[in-house]
């Protein structure tokens, strides 16, 4: 029996926690009638509702560079490309364009990774089986200050430490008929395969690889959808599905604009003009969203598919600086000839900085814009969707084994398949040995298969490389203090072969190792005065941190 003299700090703990979570006025408004047992037990009630997951390392990295060097093309004399005898001058401001720029060799840093709280709860409807459910979350920054989450490699007006981020929704549920739930979700493709990425969090984690188009810090089949209504199925003798739709709520033909609805980024996770181009959602904008997944679960083994579609991706700033002796022969052809290439957008931004007539015309040889900058593709706007199917196997002997196939495509149109990075096959498998009660070691190996072309933004991009794929190398230790608390060690290595640019860290690890060097020019150009990658890099890190939930 709980003592009287308790009630009265809990019921003042209990009015604490309600104003902490916004909720004081919905819940203390017949607060005159409520006992102190119903106060004791919505006291327990709304603190079994919090969760959350604390994650801390200490990193060292290097971008892998060495001996890389960037060469001219030509452009306007016989479209053909690189001139592989030519290694680039010096850039804008002095700075070097032949060789990397900046510390791209080994550094420390300290990163949060995949950190944050949450609150669940749900609330009974009387005469019915069916309950209201309502879950809300926030990232944490332990180790950096909240506020924009940007960079100077990608930008985005999301920001850190926020409520609301997350998995975070309201909806109706009954364990006979599933839930229906509309907010902010994680897709069920991404859901499904989740728990076969021991790394989660860390360098080398899952994601860098599988559900990454363009091999850099996005990972476009690996999110969460805003302004999303799914709907989660109860079990059938094992088997589970979820369904997933994201209205585009874009207005424009294009997918070009951030989203209607108090959306400050575009449809592809970054603000328009992210990365130093047009002040547009043309890197990645998206309109409607489709995810679902099929999953089979026994006491050892779990089987999964999954599918996503996004489409009318806008793709159009992939032309911009593009090393291709195809994109060369067609800036040959002359201003507006080809109309692949957008001409009319082109010249009216160099009109911004002082050009007169057509950036090609000799006396705008000398002008800023003209020098740095190339036209945008025009019509580079697709499907993109994905396929994947998984499994776990849990051995009796400690041994846990995790796979996934992976294919990604991209509905170009034929003329500019030439470009198109986004259309691969993608494999995964890992282990995890269980050592003891305290410790395992776990092993992860991912593939990103050939495209079937690429933009050629790289620097050193090279145009004879028919080998354009990748390989992540992963291990991890992990000791557990107890059921919530463990410590682990961590190393990897992406090891880009060809053109490929994939980085280390883009699924959750909070310090991204990628491909770009530290190039901070504000236009991504062919003279590598902007802050492009550099192609066949071979990022690797090492990493101690601390994982804590509860």
């Amino acid at each position: 029996m709980k003592h009287k003299s308790m009630r009265k700090p809990r019921s003042a703990a209990l009015a604490v926690l309600l104003a902490a979570c916004g909720t004081t006025t919905a819940v203390w408004a017949d607060d005159e009638g409520m006992s102190r047992d119903q106060l004791d037990k919505t006291l327990e009630a709304l603190v079994k509702g919090f969760y959350g997951t604390f994650d801390v390392s200490i990193d060292g990295s290097s971008k892998g560079m060495g001996g890389m060097v960037a060469y001219h093309i030509d452009y306007f004399s016989n479209g053909t490309g690189i001139l592989s005898t030519t290694p680039k001058g010096p850039g804008i401001y002095g700075q070097p364009s032949d060789v990397p720029y900046g510390r791209v060799g080994f550094q420390p840093a300290i990163s949060t990774n995949a950190s944050g709280i949450g609150w669940r709860g749900s609330h009974s409807i009387p005469g019915t089986d069916t309950k209201f459910l309502i879950q809300i979350e926030a990232n944490v920054g332990l180790t950096y200050s909240p506020g924009v989450q940007t960079g100077y490699t990608a930008q985005t007006n999301g920001t850190s430490g926020a409520i609301g981020l997350g998995n975070s929704f309201i909806g109706f549920g009954g364990a006979d008929w599933g839930a229906v739930k509309v907010g902010h979700g994680v897709t069920p493709y991404k859901k499904s395969t989740d728990r076969l990425d021991p790394f989660a969090g860390m360098l080398g984690d899952m994601p860098t690889i599988m559900g990454n188009t363009g091999g850099d810090n996005r990972v476009e089949f690996n999110a969460s959808m805003e302004h999303a209504i799914w709907y989660e199925s109860p079990k059938y003798s094992g088997f589970s599905y979820d369904m997933l739709y994201s209205p585009g709520q874009n207005r424009t033909a294009d997918a070009d604009l951030n989203l209607a609805g108090q959306s400050s980024n575009c449809n592809g996770g970054n603000i328009p003009g992210s990365g130093n181009l047009l002040n547009i959602c043309d890197d990645g904008g998206f309109d409607d969203a489709y995810s679902i997944d099929l999953k089979y679960e026994t006491k050892n083994l779990y089987l999964t598919a999954a599918g996503e579609l996004h489409r009318n991706v806008n793709r159009n700033s992939d032309g911009i600086g593009s090393n291709s002796p195809v994109y060369a022969q067609w800036m040959s052809e002359g201003d507006g000839v080809n109309p692949w290439l957008n001409w009319g957008l082109y010249d009216a931004v160099a009109a911004a900085y002082g050009a007169q007539g057509s950036c090609l015309a000799a006396a705008n040889a000398n002008n800023y814009y003209c020098l740095n900058a190339t036209p945008e593709f025009q019509g580079d706007i697709a499907n993109e969707w994905a396929f994947k199917v998984g499994g776990q196997y849990i051995t009796d002997f400690g041994l846990t084994v995790d796979a996934i196939f992976e294919s990604m495509h991209r509905n170009m149109p034929a003329a500019l398949e030439w470009a198109n990075e986004r259309q691969r096959n993608g494999w995964w498998l890992a282990a995890t040995q269980e050592l003891g009660p305290a410790d395992n070691i776990n092993f992860g190996w991912a593939h990103a298969g050939k495209t079937p072309g690429d933009p050629a933004g790289q620097h050193n991009y090279n145009p004879q490389s028919t080998g354009d794929s990748a390989d992540m190398f992963t291990f991890a230790y992990k000791h557990k203090l107890d059921k919530q608390l463990y410590w682990y060690a961590n190393v990897a290595e992406t090891v880009n072969h060809g053109n490929a640019h994939f980085d280390l860290g883009g699924g959750g690890h909070g310090i991204k190792t990628d491909c770009h060097d530290g190039t901070t020019q504000p236009i991504i150009d062919y003279t590598s005065a902007g802050n492009t990658t550099w192609g066949g890099c071979k990022p690797w890190g090492v990493s101690l941190g601390v994982n804590y939930k509860f």
